[in-house]
């Protein structure tokens, strides 16, 4: 092999490796966690235990000695083995639209606060809801409603003032 190929396999390896670091750099710089933390504190979801909606079908209660850091918010949990499933893979347990209403966008056209006690989960997202009667206005509707908040939710969050947010 003469230099000359060498040289340049190298150089490409490494302008590689560098465009992928840029990347990955400039992906976590832009991305940001829209979702409501209490202020001081940064607890999101009030304390809830974003994994039990998934294992145990309902709204549990973190420990705030059962807690991890993702995003600059602070997620409680009601079991290590929870705390430890989050951190394998973060963004599974995030709810969808910032933990906002996922019905009063649609029908208000403003992202209400949720109350992380109602809640559906659907396939793999979490979605909370304002009022336990939402949850019947949801499921009777459910690809619709969501599909029209998907498409609503990029042009809401740039509104919503999240608590917590300097």
């Amino acid at each position: 092999m003469n230099t000359f190929s060498l040289n340049t396999r190298t150089s490409s390896i490494a302008l590689l490796a560098f465009a992928l670091v840029g990347a990955t750099h400039s992906f976590a710089a832009h991305h940001e966690l829209k979702i409501d933390k209490e202020e001081g504190t940064n607890i999101v979801l009030e304390g809830y235990d974003p994994v039990s909606y998934f294992t145990e079908k309902k709204a549990i209660k973190g420990s705030d000695k059962i807690t991890t850091e993702w995003m600059g918010a602070v997620w409680q949990f009601s079991s290590e083995s929870n705390r430890d499933r989050f951190t394998k893979d973060p963004e599974r347990y995030v709810p969808a639209y910032g933990g906002r209403c996922a019905v009063s966008s649609v029908f208000v056209g403003k992202a209400s606060i949720a109350n992380p006690a109602c809640f559906i989960i659907e396939g793999d997202r979490l979605f909370l809801l304002s009022t336990p009667d939402l949850t019947h206005t949801l499921k009777s509707d459910f690809e619709n409603i969501v599909s029209k908040a998907d498409s609503l939710w990029p042009s809401l969050k740039d509104d919503i003032k999240f608590k917590g947010d300097s």
